[in-house]
């Protein structure tokens, strides 16, 4: 028994700071799932931050510039999970990667406003655990490939058959999903593996819907077939179209958000 005490308290010791960067990911994703509507088994949460310290492992095998650049934008990603984790109660979706790749910096400091400290003192703290945590994984003896071997199952193994199955079951999801492949699959990563793979799955959705819609500009524009054009009718020099931007219930402070976004609605309740 004192051996087995032994050996765990000297485990905790040796890799305390892996082991603290660990529980750091997965309280951003817990505050990032924790009152959203598509809420998945918290297994996945789980092993989602876990997988992190394997891309750590991997990394830290290489030279220590090379550590230290990628520790540094390794950082800067997860403290954007943070930010909008502990902060906004969400993780990064689809929507909030546009909105953060379409805006201007004007824009971006008014969302920034006020919570630079905190933005600077997450980036430190992340950087920190990130940084040691490699140092520690550098040490190990497993074999990198052994790392290498486990992501790629959970990544192209696991996760794949995740969704051959949500396709099965689910008959809604089959639909959509057959209709816009790329697109669904980002929504079902950032359901699921919302920390990192969430951001990084957004990220190229945003790029690829980006470049249809270059190439959809430089295409030749071609009536409908039926459809024929009479130039003797007035046409409208410009014609505005306005939508509505989305809403999400849980997102009003009317509705017990805890941050007041609807400060107006709220006094006229």
């Amino acid at each position: 028994m004192k051996h087995f005490l032994y050996y765990i308290l000297s485990f905790l010791n040796k890799y305390k700071y892996s082991i603290a960067l660990f529980i750091y990911f997965w309280l951003i994703v817990y505050f990032q799932m924790r009152d959203v509507w598509y809420r998945g088994h918290d297994l996945f949460y789980v092993i989602n931050a876990l997988s992190l310290l394997f891309i750590l492992h991997i990394v830290s095998k290489s030279k220590l510039v090379f550590i230290v650049v990628f520790s540094a934008l390794f950082s800067i990603l997860i403290t954007f999970e943070a930010y909008y984790g502990f902060f906004f109660k969400n993780g990064i979706t689809l929507g909030i990667v546009i909105a953060i790749m379409e805006t201007n910096v004007a824009e971006a400091a008014g969302a920034m406003e006020g919570r630079v400290l905190q933005c600077i003192i997450l980036f430190c703290l992340s950087f920190f655990l990130i940084f040691k945590s490699t140092s520690e994984l550098k040490k190990m003896n497993i074999n990198v490939k052994w790392s290498v071997l486990i992501l790629s199952v959970y990544l192209f193994v696991f996760f794949p058959l995740f969704i051959y199955r949500r396709i099965k079951v689910d008959k809604r999801f089959a639909a959509a999903f057959k209709y816009a492949p790329v697109i669904w699959t980002q929504t079902t990563v950032t359901e699921r593996l919302p920390l990192l793979y969430g951001q990084i799955a957004s990220v190229i959705v945003y790029l690829n819907e980006k470049n249809k819609s270059k190439k959809y500009l430089l295409q030749e524009r071609i009536l409908l077939e039926g459809v024929i054009r009479n130039d003797t009718v007035y046409i409208p020099e410009k014609i505005f179209f306005v939508v509505g931007e989305s809403q999400y219930r849980k997102h009003l402070s009317l509705y017990g958000y805890d941050i007041k976004t609807t400060p107006f609605l709220d006094s006229l309740s």
